[in-house]
């Protein structure tokens, strides 16, 4: 599959902050005669895993609103033939090579956890490489609202292991074993957030007859004599599954030798019920702290981490995970990427064409904001210009991250400017007509309205067309391959 790259424009400041008007894209021209560009917003790799697909491709990512997600495929699915051909002991070129035939739906034979063998048809998603999706676009300005889309990768000190002669696809039901009385209030909060996340993969709870039992040990204890090197951070990022967000944990950073004041550790692990020492799988977690943390704040943020490791092993020690978060207003615009004022195609049944907006259509404003004779590397500029003159409003002194591309000193907006950073979004410049694809947020929107007014040309007529557009949510957790 190619990867299409797109330039990087300059460095500012000294915080070595690159700004990418396009970005990095998964869209592949799968056959060289072709003159489309074409989509399954799906990752795989060869399982090693003797539980799990060992020697078949088992999907790592499959991403919101794309073809390999309609299609229902889910992370850990087993793909066993793709269009009849079994895909046994294939490498991942011959699997790729398998996939890139866009002229046709693949029927896809998969084993998924709790749900056994399926049909699944998978039909690529097509676009002109001329065009440019709104997902492209919001990616594209992601400096209008970091909250809602960047991309970070985090590793976790997690030592994975799984049993060799135990197919865990045959497994359809769980339970857990029986709490102690001084125990059992913290591990009913545990059992009840390892239950939600098994049940939406596919598994029942069916505590008479389950084909799993599963078991949680953990400790927290001081460190006495503990020494900490003064320069490593106190604190480091974690994901918030629940809230699908990053926080700031006092765990030190697991590459370091330091010694925390307390020292924590959360394993997961499960047996069959008739063979309760015969271990099948277990995830094991172990973190230095600056501070005290709850062991019951401990697991919220370590579980649901570990279980992207079940039953799909791909990493047994240190996994490193790619997470995303995109969300933004969606309408169904496909943008002519030499004349970002002009619409190259509109998407079948979506809010733009369902309000009249059509190919070929000029548009003139976007909620007020001009957007004619912009090219787009003027608008590149204007970009650029706009990030550095806004950049003290926001909030370095709450943390800077390191985006998934290596950039550095990234922070969010400091919620004591809105106010004015709504003044800022709302002057007649191009530069932020695109801000619509983060309207939803206090800091360019202050109202529930989501109405978009769009002010068009066609064919020498001027029409005024108000649509209401989508929020979406493509955030994705998925390993981390590079």
């Amino acid at each position: 599959m190619t990867i299409v790259r797109y330039p990087v424009l300059r460095t500012m400041r000294m915080l070595g902050l690159f700004l990418c008007l396009l970005p990095l894209t998964l869209w592949a021209q799968m056959e060289p005669t072709s003159t489309l560009l074409y989509r399954l917003g799906l990752s795989y790799q060869i399982s090693s895993d003797p539980s799990w697909g060992r020697g078949y491709p088992v999907v790592t990512g499959s991403e919101p609103y794309s073809p390999a997600y309609t299609a229902g495929l889910q992370v850990g699915d087993i793909i066993q033939q793709i269009d009849g051909v079994s895909t046994r002991g294939l490498s991942l070129g011959n699997v790729r090579s398998l996939l890139e035939r866009p002229t046709r739906t693949h029927l896809l034979t998969v084993t998924s956890l709790g749900r056994g063998e399926r049909q699944v048809a998978l039909t690529p998603e097509a676009k002109a490489p001329g065009a440019i999706t709104e997902r492209e676009l919001a990616q594209a300005f992601a400096l209008y609202s970091l909250e809602d889309e960047q991309a970070r990768r985090l590793s976790y000190p997690f030592v994975y292991h799984t049993g060799a002669g135990y197919d865990l696809s045959d497994v359809h039901t769980f339970s857990f074993a029986p709490s102690s009385p001084e125990s059992k209030e913290l591990e009913t909060e545990l059992y009840a957030q390892i239950s939600r996340i098994l049940e939406g993969r596919g598994l029942k709870r069916d505590d008479a007859r389950p084909d799993l039992l599963l078991e949680c040990f953990y400790e927290l204890r001081p460190e006495e004599g503990s020494i900490r090197d003064a320069s490593v951070p106190k604190e480091t990022s974690r994901y918030d599954v629940q809230s699908q967000d990053f926080v700031r944990l006092p765990i030190l950073p697991h590459t370091s030798d330091s010694r925390g004041s307390y020292s924590v550790h959360l394993s997961l692990q499960a047996v069959r019920p008739q063979s309760p020492d015969s271990l099948l799988w277990s995830c094991q977690s172990q973190d230095m702290l600056s501070e005290a943390m709850t062991l019951k704040d401990y697991a919220r943020y370590t579980l649901p981490m570990m279980l992207q490791g079940f039953p799909f092993v791909p990493v047994s020690e240190r996994p490193s995970y790619l997470i995303r978060t995109s969300r933004y207003y969606y309408t169904g615009i496909l943008y002519d990427a030499s004349s970002l004022d002009r619409v190259y195609d509109v998407e079948d049944h979506s809010p733009a064409f369902r309000a009249g907006l059509r190919r070929g259509d000029q548009i003139l404003q976007i909620n007020g904001h001009r957007l004619t004779s912009v090219t787009p590397q003027e608008l590149s500029s204007l970009y650029r210009s706009f990030v550095s003159e806004t950049y003290h409003y926001r909030d370095a002194k709450q943390g800077t991250f390191v985006d998934a591309r290596g950039v550095q000193g990234l922070s969010l907006w400091r919620k004591s400017e809105y106010n004015t950073l709504r003044k800022v979004f709302t002057k007649d410049q191009p530069v932020t007509a695109f801000a619509y694809l983060f309207s939803f947020r206090p800091y360019i929107n202050d109202t529930d309205h989501a109405v978009l007014t769009l002010e068009i040309k066609r064919g020498g007529e001027t029409y005024t067309l108000s649509l209401t557009p989508e929020l979406r949510d493509e955030s994705t957790i998925s390993l981390d391959n590079n």
